[in-house]
């Protein structure tokens, strides 16, 4: 069995964000492969200045992050992933980013695998959704068109799944010069 936190506690975590960005934190999107928390950045894309007020306070276990300001990308690539820091640079957290994939889904319910109709741009660590998945379910493994999930389906699977990065970009490959904007995310402290 694993531990269960009270929304309170949640809330409490999620907030120690925020006070860690403090006043005028950054979005940093960047390609390439993502380093350990906090560890040697890649190639920096878009740096994103967020409000004044990084989020307001947490509830139900979710911080919702505010819109983000406008910027021009710096360079040319793909998002991969991306770095909240402080408004000085100090990283705060680091998480998968990109663009998400929909595909048809099938599966049967209290097993932790689906069938996709095709597993072309599916990675693990995706957070997967859609009729009879698990919430908070994410990918673990990937053979061929089975799918393995972190949490065992709900119900029957079927009709089409979303498969999404913490942070999701349309379109997830940016030019040099693109505006990029982010109108809002969530981050979730997950009650396991």
């Amino acid at each position: 069995m694993t531990w269960g936190y009270i929304t309170t506690l949640r809330n409490a975590r999620l907030d120690a964000i925020t006070t860690a960005v403090g006043a005028s934190g950054r979005l940093r999107l960047y390609d390439g492969t993502q380093p350990a928390t906090g560890g040697a950045a890649t190639n920096l894309l878009c740096d994103l200045p967020c409000s004044v007020a990084f989020a307001p306070a947490a509830a139900g276990g979710v911080l919702t992050v505010n819109a983000i300001t406008t910027t021009n990308a710096a360079l040319s690539g793909t998002c991969t992933w991306c770095r909240v820091t402080t408004s000085g640079g100090t990283a705060v957290m680091d998480a998968p980013a990109g663009a998400s994939v929909s595909t048809t889904i099938t599966g049967s319910a209290s097993q932790d695998t689906v069938t996709v109709g095709s597993a072309t741009g599916l990675v693990i660590g995706m957070y997967a959704s859609g009729t009879g998945i698990a919430t908070g379910a994410r990918i673990v493994d990937i053979q061929g068109t089975t799918v393995h999930l972190s949490i065992e389906n709900s119900g029957a699977v079927s009709g089409s799944g979303t498969f999404n990065w913490d942070l999701v970009l349309t379109p997830a490959a940016l030019t040099s010069g693109q505006p990029v904007s982010i109108s809002s995310f969530t981050i979730t402290e997950a009650n396991v």
